[in-house]
């Protein structure tokens, strides 16, 4: 019984690892009306969103379970209250991003992910 379990929790663990995996080094753009290009960029744990100046609006944390992904901005232009994190369901697949808000009090981010994202190569 132990060794299933750990067998149980190493796999929950890659996985959880995989999806984070998903973006890691991805950059993203849009073409979002009233603000051009915007291009977002995943790291690690960390997301950036800039316009075509690469003038940075948005730096944050970004937490990835299962499908879905938790913004919370650090700091940017136009970044929200650290403490108002954004709950969205997450398809990346065919060179595409698309989020659906779950959960988020912060519309203009809400605004903004609504779009469907294009890998930039």
């Amino acid at each position: 019984m132990k060794t299933k379990l750990l067998f149980l929790f190493a796999f929950l663990a890659m996985l959880s690892l995989t999806s984070m995996a998903q973006l890691n080094g991805k950059k993203f753009t849009v073409d979002f009306e009233g603000m051009g290009k915007l291009f977002l960029e995943f790291e690690a744990n960390t997301y950036k969103l800039s316009n075509a100046e690469e003038f940075e609006l948005v730096k944050g944390t970004y937490k990835i379970d299962d499908n879905k992904i938790i913004f919370n901005d650090v700091e940017g232009a136009i970044s929200c209250p650290p403490d108002v994190g954004g709950e969205y369901e997450f398809i990346y697949g065919g060179k595409e991003l698309k989020l659906k808000l779950v959960n988020d009090e912060c519309p203009g981010r809400g605004a903004i992910a609504a779009s469907v994202w294009k890998e930039v190569e």
